[in-house]
């Protein structure tokens, strides 16, 4: 009996869980506009002296709180995962702060802003965000404003934007800067929300794959 023939667009996490998944049930024709297979995966090799190392520069971690069914994929694949870090670091040239979330020690890896009023204020902001954010997520106050206009009605100021919200709202969504600024602000307090970025005891335990994302797209197509 001929099974029936099916089309994915993109071959992208989506395009490519769809292909697992359903592969056994149809005949599957997978398209792609461009001539990279992955999507946001992409793997590129580094020789650091002698040896190669895989550098995911797109999709690099997960965690099994929020990627459930990216976790059952990678099960039935039997793709590789290990354990990593996952933080974020900060050198701001105009003021030169810099610090490091990964632990209240990093914060203060520049042990000369222990004696800061204006950075004590900065982390501090960032504690009344954390604290404030759930409450946030449901009043319907803020549901139309953007970043720039929820830390303005909230005060946080600005080095809260400049030392912390723009800066690690670009490296997450690959964004200017600029255009931070008018991102929803519900949007990016819902992402820090799931992903437990609101605060040191909210995170999740982070994962990366062996030998790069590349390794999961092989998987699936060899």
């Amino acid at each position: 009996m001929q099974r029936p023939r099916l089309a994915i667009i993109g071959t992208g996490i989506s395009g490519l869980g769809c292909a697992h998944f359903l592969h056994e049930r149809f005949d599957l024709t997978l398209f792609e506009q461009t001539d990279h297979i992955g999507g946001h995966t992409n793997t590129v090799t580094v020789d650091e002296d002698g040896r190669e190392v895989p550098i995911d520069t797109g999709f690099m971690v997960f965690n099994h709180q929020t990627y459930p069914l990216l976790c059952r994929l990678f099960r039935e694949l039997g793709v590789e995962t290990r354990r990593t870090d996952m933080s974020f670091s900060l050198k701001h040239l105009p003021t030169g702060y810099e610090w490091n979330g990964g632990s209240l020690g990093k914060v203060f890896g520049q042990r000369k802003n222990l004696a800061s009023p204006r950075f004590w204020s900065f982390v501090l902001k960032i504690h009344r965000f954390n604290q404030e954010t759930a409450a946030a997520l449901d009043d319907p106050a803020f549901d139309r404003m953007t970043l720039r206009e929820y830390v303005a009605a909230r005060g946080y100021g600005r080095d809260f934007l400049d030392l912390y919200i723009i800066p690690m709202g670009s490296a997450v969504w690959s964004t200017p800067p600029d255009l931070m600024l008018e991102f929803p602000a519900k949007t990016l307090m819902r992402f820090w929300f799931n992903h437990g970025f609101l605060g040191m005891e909210t995170r999740h335990p982070w994962w990366t794959v062996v030998d790069g994302a590349r390794a999961y797209v092989r998987k699936i197509i060899p």
